[in-house]
């Protein structure tokens, strides 16, 4: 009777510890899901971003291109309210409602308005990954790891506070005053930069992000003669570009850490 007795509570905890890992296996899998379909989320808006200021700057017929995306990060928002737990879906669906206004307004903004709308966007969907980041590193006790991943995420948030301001300034560049405007914003944006080799030393010491800081050293200081819209707006997606490989680099290594690597991206930086 003793044999059985203690057989069956064996068995009962072996139950319950099976029960335990496959929910924290459950949990994981949903918390890394959720952070990859942001993270393609955030990469189909700056295509958005980059095809919508083309069809305003040149009054240009980009329908197909845009439509695509658009359709493609709705359905991944979506994905995302049917995914997320139960708290967590008012987050997803008012994530829905603002992508699905940015889409039926943008054709009526400024160039201007349209940069820092889609800014305003990217900023929200990635105070999102940040989110769930953050709580997944907490839930699995990683405390050593949320102190560096604040100090990442904050110098990864003023580059793109800085790189909005700059590609604003882009359309006064015609203007004495813009031209000033933009200089300041240029200088303020190689701070910025600077600061990016405490999180990745690698990418910002590239020959590309290298030139990418002269041409800038050259806009903040008035030497560039060459200095037009076309040029400018150029020169802010290879600025974006160096930014996310830095911030895609540093969310890969904090998943990886607890779960998995990452998923690669069709890489197209804008």
């Amino acid at each position: 009777m003793f044999v059985l007795l203690s057989s069956l509570i064996s068995i009962a905890i072996l139950l319950v510890l099976f029960y335990l890992s496959h929910k924290r296996e459950r949990q994981q899998e949903q918390k890394y899901q959720v952070i990859s379909t942001l993270r393609e989320i955030v990469q189909l808006l700056r295509q958005h971003r980059s095809a919508t200021h083309l069809s305003l700057l040149y009054k240009q017929v980009h329908s197909s291109e845009i439509h695509h995306t658009q359709t493609e990060i709705l359905a991944k928002c979506q994905a995302l309210i049917e995914l997320a737990s139960g708290e967590s879906k008012p987050l997803y669906r008012i994530l829905l409602s603002q992508y699905q206004t940015l889409f039926s307004q943008w054709q009526e903004q400024s160039i201007a308005k349209n940069q820092f709308l889609h800014g305003k966007m990217l900023r929200h969907t990635l105070f999102l990954v940040d989110e769930t980041t953050v709580a997944w590193l907490a839930e699995s006790e990683r405390d050593e790891l949320i102190d560096e991943y604040h100090c990442h995420w904050q110098v990864i948030i003023e580059n793109l506070d800085a790189l909005t301001q700059l590609r604003i300034a882009i359309q006064d560049l015609h203007q004495p005053q813009g031209r000033e405007r933009f200089a300041h914003c240029a200088q303020r944006m190689v701070r910025r930069l600077n600061q990016l080799t405490l999180l990745s030393p690698y990418h910002i010491a590239a020959p590309a992000s290298v030139e990418v800081i002269r041409e800038l050293e050259m806009y903040a200081s008035l030497q560039q003669e060459k200095l037009n819209k076309t040029n400018a707006y150029e020169l802010t997606s290879l600025i974006s570009a160096t930014i996310f490989r830095c911030y895609d680099e540093m969310l890969d290594e904090m998943i990886e850490s607890l779960y998995l690597p990452l998923p690669k991206l069709a890489l197209r930086f804008t």
